[in-house]
């Protein structure tokens, strides 16, 4: 896997990239994941090893895209397509933000007032979006290995989509 890591990374930079040093982050997310340290850059890593692994680090990378296009919010930059398929399973690479102390385990809290007020406003973008229709035609989801349908409901508003696509069992 660092062999794929560094190369993917090495095409995205347009020059060599080596791994420094690795962080292991599987005790805070629900995939194998961590950051492989390196410059100008460290590369974020998350690990799909089902079946559909690769449709899932996919439509994450997707998801992530088009976050950003519709609420203008800052996401993770993908290294090259942000997704290879190993041996192992299917990766999502991105570039990985700089570690910040939480509070929550981590060494120290070293996030200042200004940090949380534009995480605040981040998600206040998030949820000003408004469209036509509530749902995504050409984007499904997953939620650990299920898939999630996220195509739109007749009625086009939120609350028959969250019952209709979310809570009732789907039909057929």
């Amino acid at each position: 896997m660092v062999r794929e890591v560094e190369q993917a990374a090495s095409a995205h930079l347009g020059r060599q990239w080596q791994h420094l040093g690795f962080a292991d982050l599987k005790d805070r997310a629900s995939h194998p994941c961590g950051i492989f340290s390196g410059e100008p850059f460290s590369v974020f890593v998350k690990l799909y090893a089902g079946p559909n692994g690769l449709e899932q680090a996919a439509a994450e990378v997707a998801g992530l895209r088009f976050i950003h296009h519709v609420a203008d919010v800052a996401t993770p930059v993908p290294v090259c397509d942000g997704v290879i398929a190993t041996k192992a399973g299917s990766m999502l690479l991105s570039e990985a933000l700089p570690e910040r102390g939480s509070g929550r385990g981590l060494p120290s809290d070293s996030r200042t007032a200004c940090d949380y007020a534009d995480i605040g406003r981040a998600l206040a973008r998030l949820h000003q979006v408004q469209g036509g229709v509530s749902g995504m035609p050409a984007l499904d989801g997953f939620f650990g290995p299920f898939r999630l349908d996220s195509r739109p409901v007749v009625t086009g508003r939120w609350a028959d989509f969250y019952a209709e696509r979310r809570l009732l069992p789907p039909c057929g």
